[in-house]
């Protein structure tokens, strides 16, 4: 095997990256045993490891299947699933997404079947997921502290501009204001409890400023507070969460397959939930403020900070 393909190989034991559990096996000599990429067994010192095609060549040569990670058990993954976490491998590898030729050809599929599969197993599309992911880097750099020019070539934005034109109804806020911690934003919020998982969705009358995930509902609401520290008023909006509610159970990940990666579904799922809340417009961008506005809550009654 040549030296690059099996650094390639190594590097997605170390990472246990499921994208490769259908191209290789590899065996530890000291335990006999060989493993998908993905086994979640500790990780074996390099110069202990074989690497094989697949698991009938690591039987022949007298190794035997992990019984944790089943190796030798034809994958649960069909094609058309490994092809999308592929996908989504690639987008979030590299700051600047490809574009949907560049991003089949990595894949290895044709752009139509990419896109049909993609939008099909995770209710949204390529490009819609790497806009989801771009708005996601965007946040957490500008929390981070940097400059908002720097946060936003580094999220994969190619100008200020185009980051700039769409901010509002993303961040709910310009870039810059978001940096200052929010400073003088209005900002409600909405909870979504279930026995496995809290959903907050966060937001202005300009937009959706944060959809975030967590077993912990006070975790999500520390995320909150220290993204957003210094809004002028933070309060959680009971008509809003109604709806959200009923937004969120139609977009609820577990209606979809189980075999994508959490990180990956993560993303997905909140470019479904932030679509369906930014298309329950009237008519055009303009009317969002209208339809957000007119479920507002009197604010005279509610405290001006972050919970």
């Amino acid at each position: 095997m040549a030296a690059a393909a099996e650094e390639q190989r190594w590097k997605a034991l170390v990472s246990r990256d499921r994208t490769w559990d259908a191209d290789f096996v590899y065996a530890v000599v000291t335990t006999g045993v060989y493993c998908r990429p993905s086994c979640t067994t500790s990780t074996p010192l390099r110069r202990n490891v074989r690497f094989f095609p697949n698991w009938a060549a690591a039987n022949a040569a007298g190794f035997a299947p992990c019984k944790r990670c089943r190796p030798d058990l034809q994958s649960a993954l069909t094609p058309q699933t490994e092809a999308v976490i592929r996908a989504c491998a690639a987008l979030h590898q590299g700051k600047h997404a490809p574009v949907l030729n560049e991003l089949a050809t990595k894949v290895g599929v044709s752009r139509f079947h990419l896109h049909r599969t993609f939008k099909k197993t995770l209710g949204v599309t390529p490009g819609e997921y790497a806009e989801e992911l771009r708005w996601k880097r965007l946040s957490t750099l500008l929390t981070l502290g940097y400059s908002v020019s720097d946060a936003i070539y580094q999220a994969g934005f190619g100008a200020v501009s185009r980051a700039y034109e769409k901010a509002k109804f993303n961040l709910g806020m310009t870039p810059a204001a978001w940096r200052s911690g929010g400073v003088g934003a209005a900002i409600w919020y909405a909870i979504v409890e279930s026995d496995s998982e809290c959903v907050l969705v966060a937001g202005t009358d300009s937009g959706i400023c944060m959809i975030a995930e967590d077993k912990s509902l006070s975790a999500l609401l520390q995320i909150l507070k220290s993204c957003l520290p210094s809004a002028s008023a933070c309060w959680r909006d009971g008509k809003r969460e109604a709806w959200i509610i009923q937004a969120v159970e139609q977009n609820n990940p577990r209606h979809l397959m189980s075999n994508i990666p959490a990180e990956y579904e993560s993303v997905a799922f909140s470019a479904r939930l932030r679509k369906r809340i930014l298309n329950a417009r009237i008519d055009g961008p303009l009317a969002l403020h209208a339809n957000l506005s007119r479920l507002r809550l009197d604010r005279s009654s509610l405290p001006l900070s972050c919970p």
